[in-house]
């Protein structure tokens, strides 16, 4: 497998720096190297790419090195050198999928739409995939749509009104989803490929652009009925912004992940300043920081009132050598 990290924290359009998307190159972005490696470490791990070898007159099918049964369809003449030539010989695929909150919270990839210029709101995913392709190194040119096939069993989140959505990461390492354009990204019915009636429906996507490589998502926005609260946690003195990071799980909800963006240094609380959580969710606070290269967490219970305000005690913070059991933890949540 060949990775490249240098890579995966970018947003779909990998060369983006508009403020207004908070797109960032990943040098630029301020997390420190601790909180980084931790996460670079969950990616790597589940980068499920590989090579194969790609024939220009005949394409080439890709198929995920994890149980998720994902293929990715490369057509004849669909990618190209930078200088517009065709491309015969080995191709390297960088291809990372997750599907569930554990992987999101080690990976720092929670699922939070941007809805507004100032306001988010919490997706239920189909899946979030990260696709690059190179030949002899550099990214290739796509000139012809790429097809990604993901299994909706993998989710267990309704497969109905999923839409598709661009990936960005600001200046702390954190990712927002944008609707996608479709001329960019585009869902096709098909499925004959992969025999449908048989084996299950698949998510078909069609990636057109080489600007759409990178984090991509099959969402839809998480129905929440009721008013709704902001919500802030205060976290212990020796994490910030840089070295940590705070999430909501709701309870009994597997595919989705609601983050806490704003940080106030001067009372050291993780917030949001517009509600989107309803007052009265059954949730869990999940806080999850670096320290001397060891992820350390905690989860708390809790209950959601109005205008609500939380404290992570420094007595509940739980050291670990490994980010699985951290998963480990978020997994066991009913």
């Amino acid at each position: 497998m060949l990775m490249t990290m240098s890579l995966i924290f970018t947003s779909c359009n990998s060369d983006s720096t508009d403020s207004k998307d908070q797109g960032v190159n990943r040098s630029e972005a301020t997390v420190s190297p601790g909180l980084k490696s931790l996460r670079d470490k969950a990616l790597s791990d589940i980068n499920s790419g590989g090579k194969i070898i790609y024939s220009s007159s005949k394409g080439a099918v890709f198929y995920s090195k994890l149980k998720s049964k994902s293929h990715i369809i490369i057509p004849p003449y669909a990618i190209t050198t930078k200088e517009g030539k065709d491309i015969d010989g080995e191709i390297e695929i960088d291809f990372i999928e997750i599907f569930s909150k554990e992987k999101m919270v080690v990976a720092n990839k929670p699922t939070m739409a941007q809805v507004s210029s100032k306001t988010r709101d919490l997706l239920v995913t189909g899946g979030e995939f990260y696709l690059d392709v190179k030949f002899k190194g550099e990214q290739v040119v796509i000139v012809k749509p790429i097809q990604v096939n993901v299994d909706t069993s993998n989710s267990k989140a309704d497969p109905n009104g999923m839409a598709l959505w661009n990936g960005v990461i600001d200046t702390n390492d954190n990712l927002t989803w944008n609707t996608a354009p479709k001329d960019e990204l585009s869902f096709n019915n098909d499925g004959t490929i992969f025999n449908v009636k048989e084996s299950g429906g698949f998510y078909d996507v069609f990636v057109k652009s080489s600007a759409n490589f990178g984090w991509c998502n099959i969402d839809k926005l998480l129905k929440q009925d009721g008013p709704r609260t902001t919500v802030h946690v205060q976290v212990p003195l020796a994490f910030n912004h840089t070295n940590s990071a705070t999430y909501i799980v709701i309870k009994g909800q597997t595919n989705a992940l609601f983050q806490l963006y704003t940080f106030d240094s001067s009372n050291n609380t993780f917030g949001d300043d517009y509600p989107v959580l309803p007052v009265g969710l059954d949730c869990y606070i999940v806080f999850a920081g670096e320290q001397n290269g060891n992820y350390i967490y905690s989860i708390l219970p809790t209950t959601l009132q109005n205008n609500a305000s939380y404290s992570v005690p420094a007595s509940s913070l739980i050291t670990t050598t490994n980010y699985q059991q951290l998963e480990a933890a978020i997994q066991a949540l009913p």
